[in-house]
């Protein structure tokens, strides 16, 4: 039923029917890798961690029934691609309408029929198999498209794809720790929220970034940047969420209660994420940083400043810093401060991890315009003991 060149596809199959069950299971078993459940609550429990391909559940259970296991599938962020099939009897064959609008992808009837049961589970295999392909192939090429335009900002301003770099960082310990869902948008708008800076002079970036006073002038193109970056990112398909993040992370946490839990959780990371950084690239000691967030109450989430405290204490328990010189520089640390030349251009913006690449621009940086040394760095965890 399966290509020799593919794993063997997997298959759940949920029903509170003993005999149900041991039928199907005997059925699918030479072609597919089988799980049998009683119920769906049990389905919910163990088929993530089985990564099925197809889900084959009984309509009517005792407790959770076939619609509510289907509904719950298709809002579980690791089922909710896999096809779902119905077993029912021609007797609540009206209930084919609802199911479907439960989020089913197929039906079959007791009794079951050997030919018509492989025969739809084999195609709905293939449908996943397509579908997880196509989200693979996405996610790879705006991954690329993403990359493209970091690498871009990398060579037009050091200092703002620094930025973006310690940003995407420290959302990702957020996403980590909370179990975010939209993980990959909140990385992704935090890597893209300074997009909109290379539109501005470099002089006016370096002010906003040193927490400088700005003129007039400089206040309305600042203030245009969140248009310009949703101008930019408009033409990318599939970026909706990522897009979506972005302009919510501009409103503020305070309002009615139902206005607050209608924000997106990303959209409130990701401004006390851009904030603090914009708080410590001033100047400011991360305590002090902590404590300007804090005092501004309308704009912030509570819990997820307590969370950004959490975060903060970890990081100093886990890395050492010290100065290195750059003959030391290693793979793996992370930069704590700016690297610039001997003439003070910004070369590599703090909180970028040390790739081999890196040391060797350094290297070659060093015998041309010269480098600042030393380089102060994050040093690594060590490995736990064996």
């Amino acid at each position: 039923m399966t290509p020799s060149a593919e794993p063997k596809a997997r298959v759940v199959i949920c029903d509170d029917a003993p005999t149900i069950r041991m039928l199907v299971s005997e059925l699918l078993a030479p072609h597919y890798e089988c799980l049998a459940t009683c119920s769906g609550e049990e389905t919910l429990e163990k088929a993530p961690g089985f990564a099925p391909n197809v889900i084959v559940t009984d309509l009517l259970m005792e407790g959770m029934d076939g619609l509510e296991l289907c509904k719950a599938i298709k809002a579980h962020p690791q089922l909710k691609r896999v096809p779902v099939v119905l077993l029912t009897t021609k007797s609540d064959s009206d209930s084919r309408a609802i199911g479907l609008e439960s989020g089913a992808d197929d039906y079959l009837f007791k009794p079951l029929q050997e030919r018509e049961l492989l025969a739809r589970v084999a195609s709905l295999v293939r449908l996943h198999r397509a579908i997880t392909a196509e989200a693979a192939l996405l996610a790879q090429t705006l991954g690329g498209s993403v990359k493209m335009l970091c690498d871009l900002l990398a060579l037009i301003n050091p200092a703002v794809f620094g930025r973006s770099i310690r940003a995407r960082q420290l959302a990702a310990q957020f996403a980590q720790h909370l179990q975010l869902e939209e993980r990959w948008a909140l990385e992704v708008a935090a890597m893209l929220s300074q997009i909109g800076y290379v539109t501005l002079p470099p002089a006016t970036v370096d002010k906003v970034f040193r927490g400088l006073l700005l003129n007039e002038k400089e206040r309305e193109m600042v203030a245009r940047l969140p248009v310009i970056t949703e101008e930019l990112l408009a033409n990318i398909p599939r970026l909706e969420p990522v897009r979506e993040v972005l302009l919510n992370q501009l409103l503020p946490f305070d309002g009615p209660q139902g206005k607050r839990e209608a924000l997106p959780i990303a959209a409130r990371v990701l401004r006390v994420v851009l904030d603090y950084d914009a708080l410590e690239s001033a100047g400011m000691s991360p305590e002090k940083a902590f404590e300007c967030l804090r005092s501004e109450s309308s704009c912030y989430d509570p819990a997820l400043l307590r969370v950004l405290a959490e975060l903060r204490g970890l990081r100093a328990k886990q890395h050492q810093e010290r100065d290195v010189t750059l003959s030391e520089l290693r793979p793996g640390m992370v930069l704590s401060e700016d690297v610039f030349d001997a003439g003070g251009a910004l070369l590599i913006a703090r909180g970028q991890e040390v790739a081999p690449g890196t040391v060797e621009l350094l290297t070659n940086l060093a015998s041309t315009v010269g480098v600042r040394q030393p380089i102060r760095v994050r040093l690594p965890p060590e490995p736990p003991a064996a």
